[in-house]
């Protein structure tokens, strides 16, 4: 049982440093834009590798779209590298990402997209 305690700790919000949350949200505004980027350059990869066998839709009109989303998602992340934040405001941002990754860590792929499970 200490064992998964302490597993489960290594995950949670350390609410006793500030120091310590500070810069863990800072080292996420660095490292988050890098995982929209890969995701824009895969998803535009896959739409010029079916482009002409699937619709125009799916391999332009998706591919921008997506781009568009993550370029917004990236200018909210670098805005808080310079932004000055009170303890209160970093804690808060900390717990809401770690809040949006458990809501969909037990979910599969599918249920985000709306996709019926095949399996």
């Amino acid at each position: 049982m200490k064992l998964i305690r302490a597993f489960i700790a290594l995950f949670l919000v350390p609410t006793d440093n500030p120091d310590l949350m500070l810069s863990q949200l800072r080292a996420s505004s660095r490292q988050v834009p890098l995982l929209y980027f890969i995701l824009v350059v895969n998803t535009v990869a896959l739409g010029v590798t079916h482009y002409g066998v699937a619709p125009n839709v799916l391999t332009i009109g998706f591919p921008a779209l997506v781009a568009v989303g993550c370029w917004l998602r990236v200018w909210a992340w670098t805005k808080i590298r310079d932004e000055e934040m009170s303890e209160a405001v970093v804690r808060r941002r900390l717990k809401n990402i770690r809040n949006h990754r458990q809501q969909y860590a037990h979910r599969p792929a599918c249920a985000h997209a709306k996709i019926p499970a095949l399996f």
